[in-house]
């Protein structure tokens, strides 16, 4: 009898090479799968899937705190931060770590600096571990994910897919729910805080220096901007 946990399975190849015939295991053995692709299990043919729902507001701030002072609780000087910083990471343990590690044993005015500056631009370590799963997809389930970032959050599946003239739009959102990339909430499309902002940081990054040349324009005064100057490309 043996226990095995694979971690961040994203190829079914992965799986078949460590544990293609589970009966040589023994009986009572387990095998825990993580991995951010729901197909991939299904395809595997795992016998329990269990989703990871984000941290409450409670869980996220115990771990921040454990991590930023190592302790569960803090002083009332430092609360309100931490509080805004668990907001910012809307549950998602992977960022809580990494900002309370990069905060650890500063001074308040740097953490009020810290939080000024996520609000303009996002911590790189935190969407270069994001972008992993953004970067194993596809030329077009990319843009689709780009277009529900930058216009499609909160909207009706519905009419997002009446909206579009790609005749592959249900496949597509199909495997960005199956990767996690996004959800439903009702018949609404949704995605994480820190996965939209991955998006408006890949638009942006096309070209930082003028936004009419960027693929996506969302933010008024850029449309304003780009109306008036005349300065939209071919791209858009």
């Amino acid at each position: 009898m043996v226990l095995i946990v694979l971690d961040d399975v994203d190829e079914l190849d992965q799986l078949t090479a460590l544990c293609g015939d589970a009966s040589c295991f023994g009986s009572g053995s387990r095998i825990i799968i993580t991995s951010r692709n729901e197909h991939l299990l299904k395809v595997f043919s795992v016998d329990i899937t269990y989703n990871v729902n984000a941290l409450s507001d409670v869980e996220a701030l115990q771990l921040f705190c454990s991590r930023a002072f190592k302790k569960d609780q803090v002083g009332e000087d430092f609360l309100r931060l931490s509080k805004e910083f668990v907001k910012y990471a809307a549950g998602l343990p992977l960022a809580l770590q990494v900002l309370a590690a990069s905060l650890r044993g500063k001074e308040k005015t740097l953490w009020s600096s810290a939080l000024d500056r996520l609000k303009q631009k996002p911590d790189r370590e935190i969407m270069n571990v994001l972008k992993v799963s953004y970067d194993g997809l596809d030329y077009l389930e990319k843009a689709i994910f780009l277009d529900i970032a930058c216009f499609f959050k909160g909207v009706s599946m519905d009419r997002v897919t009446r909206l579009s003239i790609d005749y592959y739009m249900d496949i597509v959102i199909q495997v960005l729910l199956e990767k996690s990339l996004v959800t439903l909430v009702g018949r609404k499309l949704w995605m994480h805080d820190l996965l939209q902002q991955l998006g408006e940081t890949i638009v942006f990054q096309e070209c930082p220096e003028e936004p009419g040349n960027c693929s996506r324009l969302w933010l008024p005064q850029e449309i304003i901007h780009v109306l008036e100057k005349n300065k939209g490309s071919s791209v858009l």
